[in-house]
């Protein structure tokens, strides 16, 4: 990083500046931007750019029980509910192309326990009102 610390030396790391620096997340980097993390760009970050948990002595002694409270979460929804799909919508209004197989895929799935007849939400970009679309069964 370009800064010299004496050996013994003390040293704190302010991990929310950690991550909204702008160097590693753009100007941007205070907005609140998911897509960050998709089609390979959080395997692109630079080391240890992205420390949810902190690190070392002084890491999260919660971290394995949140990711294990968030998969008995997912499960309990995804065990209790019909899936839908959630996609932003396209420029022209229409679904996205990968919408019916993400569906086909969600209703293999459970296709053992009962017959499912999955909905397709459209979801609009961020802050946009959500507006549903009932199509006919998509599998």
């Amino acid at each position: 990083g370009g800064y010299h610390v004496a050996k013994g030396q003390p040293l704190v790391l302010l991990f929310t500046q950690l991550h909204r620096d702008p160097k590693v997340w753009g100007d941007d980097a205070e907005e609140f931007r998911p897509e960050r993390m998709l089609d390979g760009k959080f395997e692109a970050l630079p080391p240890n750019a992205w420390k949810p948990f902190g690190n070392g002595k002084r890491a999260c002694i919660g971290r394995g029980f949140a990711i294990q409270e968030a998969l008995l979460a997912l499960a309990i929804i995804l065990s209790t509910t019909k899936p839908v799909a959630i996609c932003t919508a396209s420029y022209e209004g229409k679904p996205c192309d990968n919408a019916k197989d993400f569906v086909d895929a969600i209703s293999a799935m459970d296709a053992a326990t009962a017959p499912i007849k999955p909905k397709l939400c459209i979801a609009g970009l961020y802050n946009a009102p959500f507006e549903e679309y009932a199509l006919a069964d998509l599998s």
